[in-house]
């Protein structure tokens, strides 16, 4: 029972034995130096890193700067590295000596920032006389004046006809500075006429076509100021549609906001293409019978207009026949008689046995939307040439007397006469006839 108590003894001393020897182990660790991270403070502009050696007592700190770089003292103390590369990585540890061992700190890394290159100039891309508008580039910042940095490319709420500089730059990045600003100096407008331009009048218009009356120094649209044009006319539109034409006032773009546009004049294009009358669609007839100088003879037109169960449109024409003239001399008026004109012309004993040309005139009407209205711009003539027999008298009538019964008896007795009498009495009769009435002078 001894023996055995006594070997419990030796392993309990050996067992406090061995926890004195770890808890000295343990001591010792725990005595260990700890070397804390050092404080790095980067100037990217200047090029330097700041170095806050941390204190660890009892020990003097060391610092490993990599790569290598020169250093000077600052303020505090502290190391300031200089002269650094930009877009370098430096790593930075503290360490302490420590029985003949260096004992280091985690490692703390900076790298200096590279400056971007210089972008090109603003570009304005709209200049009003309150704003000013810039192309937007991508990662870059704006500013004008001395105003802050921004991402906005328009500036409001300026003063007309002023000078701005406008600036711009690269941003700054993780990895790179902000580039130097490039500038451009731009002179906001001046303001817009204070009255817009009057409403349009309408001139001409058809299925296809609107013209307005030009005005010297303004500018027409159709299409609400999406395009504008110094003409008056516009082609290609759609039949039966209603337009707005508008006005404005001419400005230089370049000095001046857009001028105030007026109130449209509404324009509804034709169904169809218009009326246009011609006289060649004009009818010119003589009464029957031969023209003879000295003698007055009827002479009937019919203009040209639309059918009467035409319904006119805006620009539509007719032609009125008006007078005759002859040779250029003025020898008739006409009266209409229902839907003809009819008047008298006397060719004049000098035509005789002549050609006379004989021009008819008319008188040009358009439909303006509501009624027929002279067109006083307008002209429009015919030209008819005239065979003129001779100068008409008692002998000249006469001898178309005895000349109607020879004809007469010529064309219309049965030619049983002609045998009763035979050809050849018949034939002698009638020479005897002819001969008395030549030796009269009678015939033509």
């Amino acid at each position: 029972m001894t023996k055995t108590i006594s070997v419990s003894k030796k392993m309990l001393a050996m067992f406090l034995a061995m926890l004195m020897m770890f808890s000295c182990m343990a001591v010792s660790a725990s005595a260990a130096v700890s070397v804390p991270k050092p404080t790095l403070t980067k100037d990217d502009v200047n090029k330097t890193i700041a170095v806050t050696v941390p204190v660890v007592e009892g020990y003097d700190v060391e610092i490993l700067f990599e790569p290598t770089a020169s250093f000077i003292k600052g303020e505090d103390g502290n190391r300031v590295y200089i002269n650094l590369t930009p877009g370098k990585t430096y790593t930075v540890k503290a360490y302490v000596a420590e029985n003949g061992e260096l004992k280091y700190s985690e490692a703390a890394t900076a790298t200096i920032k590279e400056q971007q290159a210089t972008p090109a100039a603003p570009v304005p891309v709209e200049v009003t006389s309150t704003s000013i508008k810039i192309a937007a580039v991508t990662g870059c910042e704006y500013k004008i004046n001395d105003g802050a940095w921004g991402s906005d490319v328009l500036f409001k709420d300026l003063v007309p006809e002023n000078s701005y500089e406008i600036y711009i730059r690269k941003k700054a990045t993780d990895q790179k500075l902000a580039s130097e600003a490039a500038k451009v100096t731009i002179i906001t407008l001046k303001t817009a006429d204070a009255l817009a331009a009057d409403v349009p009048v309408l001139a001409d218009k058809t299925n296809t076509t609107i013209t307005v009356k030009e005005v010297k120094g303004v500018q027409f649209s159709i299409d609400k100021g999406a395009t504008w044009q110094s003409s008056g006319e516009f082609k290609g539109l759609k039949a039966d549609t209603i337009y707005g034409v508008i006005a404005r006032n001419v400005y230089d773009p370049a000095e001046q906001d857009p001028n105030p546009a007026s109130e449209p004049l509404e324009v509804k294009t034709n169904t169809k293409s218009r009326f246009a009358a011609s006289p060649n669609k004009c009818t010119f007839t003589l009464a029957d019978g031969e023209v003879y100088a000295n003698k007055e003879i009827k002479v009937t037109v019919k203009g040209d207009a639309p059918a009467s169960s035409y319904e006119p449109e805006y620009g539509d024409t007719k032609l009125i026949p008006d007078s005759v003239y002859i040779d250029g001399v003025k020898a008739a008026e006409l009266d209409r008689s229902g839907s003809v004109y009819v008047g008298y012309i006397v060719p004049g004993e000098g035509n005789a046995n002549k050609k006379i040309t004989v021009t008819v005139k008319y008188k040009v009407e358009y439909f303006d939307g509501g009624k027929w209205v002279a067109a006083t711009d307008k002209v429009a003539e015919s030209k008819h040439e005239i065979q003129v027999g001779a100068v008409k008298n008692a002998l000249t009538t006469a001898g178309g007397f005895f000349e109607a019964i020879a004809n007469f008896f010529l064309n219309t007795l049965p030619q049983f006469i002609l045998d009763l009498f035979g050809s050849d009495t018949f034939g002698k009769i009638f020479d005897g006839i002819g001969n008395i009435v030549g030796d009269l002078g009678i015939v033509k």
